[in-house]
């Protein structure tokens, strides 16, 4: 069944560290950062036109791919496809944009330079995680992905890249109820001298959002729930989507993010189990 555009997304176990990673490119620091929790612990190669692929040992299911931390221009393409065990192909994103076009041309001045392409400008990026990620249109049972990137334009004159992501899509059957909250952690530590003057220790925010899920089915409360609770911990990844449609908020409300606390499930009445999530993004 294809994902749901306007419903909030789950997406763990992250595979890429269960993966054999293969390349013919040559990376000046090794492709493995790419399993490593460290967004900025990346790799790095001067081919700005290279691939590689992601092997899992056996078949699991895949419906999203990800790469975050990286350094891919405005300009940068890139291609993912999906094999089986059996080197058949499942699915083919075709070349598509690592920055989606989040904006459409109804909200941009004429004089705007993103007018027509809708991609969020340098300082708009420069305010989250970079982020390229690739929604299949079902979970896949899946064997490898094969990564192409493009991006000859890149003045760095280098591609890296913090983190992959490889990972099943879940979408709860009723969305979560009214009351979302998003805000920012910041642990910028301040100190003040004896005449008062405010001197800032100043650290990046981090993105929190909580919400709860009051219409679970018991299925949906323990065999997805209570296991991401147990999957997951507080330390565990998890890819979230306010919803996967991409307009002007989507870089706002994606994130790639950890459990910050650990709620219980929930059974309040005969009809219905619930359960409340927090989350705080991995920088």
């Amino acid at each position: 069944m294809p994902f749901a555009q306007n419903k909030a997304t789950l997406c763990w176990p992250n595979l890429i560290d269960g993966c054999t990673l293969t390349t013919s490119n040559t990376f000046t620091r090794p492709l493995t950062r790419l399993q490593a929790r460290v967004l900025k612990d990346r790799a790095i190669t001067t081919d700005l036109t290279s691939q590689f692929t992601a092997t899992l040992a056996d078949n699991k299911p895949v419906g999203v791919v990800g790469l975050f931390g990286h350094n891919l221009s405005a300009d940068a393409t890139w291609r993912i496809r999906l094999y089986d065990d059996s080197d058949e192909l499942l699915e083919d994103s075709g070349i598509i944009n690592a920055w989606p076009a989040a904006y459409s041309s109804l909200e941009l001045a004429w004089e705007n330079p993103n007018f027509w392409t809708g991609i969020p400008d340098d300082e708009d990026r420069s305010r989250f995680t970079p982020q390229a990620i690739w929604m299949a249109d079902k979970n896949w049972y899946a064997k490898k992905a094969v990564i192409d990137i493009v991006d000859e334009n890149n003045t760095d004159g280098f591609v890296a890249i913090g983190r992959g992501f490889l990972s099943e899509v879940y979408q709860p059957e009723y969305n979560f109820s009214y009351g979302v909250q998003w805000t920012f952690s910041d642990p910028t530590q301040a100190d003040e001298a004896l005449d008062s003057t405010e001197y800032f220790d100043a650290k990046p925010q981090k993105r929190e959002v909580t919400m709860a899920f009051d219409w679970l089915s018991e299925q949906e409360a323990f065999s997805r729930m209570f296991r991401l609770r147990r999957d997951l911990g507080v330390s565990g990844e998890v890819l979230f989507f306010h919803r996967i449609n991409v307009d002007s908020t989507y870089p706002q409300r994606t994130m790639l993010a950890r459990p910050s606390q650990i709620d219980p499930v929930a059974h309040p009445d005969a009809a219905r189990h619930s359960h409340a999530l927090s989350l705080k993004e991995i920088l």
